[in-house]
């Protein structure tokens, strides 16, 4: 008997402690990315009240008859909120970013197929607004501004590099638990 009423106990402090936790975790993806091929998947955990650490996974392809050009790639950023809602209303922070960038390409002159790729570096800052409903759903606005360095890459006759400013405005879905 004194087994089950421990254990009952036990079932019940734990249940209480999940259901009653403050909200630790969010998962968002960018469901606009999925119309133009883009997918980005973001975690992001509650390191105190006012700060938070967001991990992410980036994959984009683009394909045209002759060129085709798609990227993996992973990023983090640092989000601080300021009215000390870790996870909840206005927010900002640094970010980084590492694609891994692969393009290919026809080569009318040789008459082939030419493929290359690239490491590309993005470093920048994040802003944006979250809003959460009682379900945990949550609604995300905001832009990333960030500078890109990648080497030059030849494809056949083609080249192609990239280092300079890019903006970029966000829209995620997610839940936070």
């Amino acid at each position: 008997m004194k087994k089950v009423l421990l254990s009952a106990l036990s079932l019940t402090v734990l249940v209480t402690s999940l259901v009653f936790s403050a909200e630790k975790s969010a998962i968002t993806l960018a469901p606009l990315g999925l119309l133009y091929g883009r997918m980005c998947l973001n975690y992001e955990h509650a390191l105190s009240n006012k700060t938070a650490i967001q991990p992410r996974l980036d994959y984009y392809s683009f394909d045209l008859s002759s060129v085709k050009y798609s990227w993996t790639g992973l990023g983090c950023t640092y989000k601080m909120y300021p009215k000390g809602e870790a996870l909840r209303n206005f927010f900002w922070g640094p970010r980084a970013d590492i694609l891994m960038v692969n393009f290919e390409a026809d080569d009318l002159s040789l008459n082939t197929r030419a493929k290359a790729s690239s490491t590309w570096l993005g470093v920048g800052i994040e802003i944006g607004q979250r809003w959460v409903y009682e379900s945990g759903f949550c609604l995300e606005i905001g832009a990333n501004a960030e500078m890109i360095t990648s080497s030059k890459i030849t494809v056949g006759s083609y080249e192609a590099s990239y280092s300079g400013f890019q903006f970029s405005p966000s829209f995620n879905l997610g839940f936070i638990f």
